[in-house]
């Protein structure tokens, strides 16, 4: 995810093609341009998922539950963009407050 005075500009997980650099040739399209004027809005959705780890040493297998965030970007063409942003450098509250920084000094503009 990237932010700027343009807008938004969202990609895939770098993870996903690390091993595999010669995709990010094939994956470039799959880029997706949010600008300023075309944008509404933002929010957080959080899901929870669980997850089971079973060890194998014969002891009793664990769950837990790890929020995934998702920064859900309103359009004026009443399209919605929903974008997975857990595991980057800033939190998806700081994420959040600099979209909505970045829009209202648009609007301002």
């Amino acid at each position: 995810m990237k932010i700027s005075d343009e807008g938004l500009v969202l990609s895939p997980s770098r993870s996903i093609y690390d091993s595999f650099a010669f995709l990010r040739k094939f994956m470039a399209g799959s880029e997706k341009r949010l600008l300023w004027e075309n944008i509404t809005g933002f929010r957080l959705q959080i899901y929870y998922k669980e997850y089971t780890m079973s060890p194998t040493d014969g002891t009793g297998s664990t769950t837990y539950t790890v929020p995934k965030y998702h920064l859900c970007v309103a359009g004026k063409a009443k399209e919605e963009v929903i974008f997975s942003i857990h595991g980057l450098e800033k939190t998806p509250d700081e994420i959040l407050a600099l979209c909505n920084r970045f829009l209202s000094e648009h609007k301002r503009s």
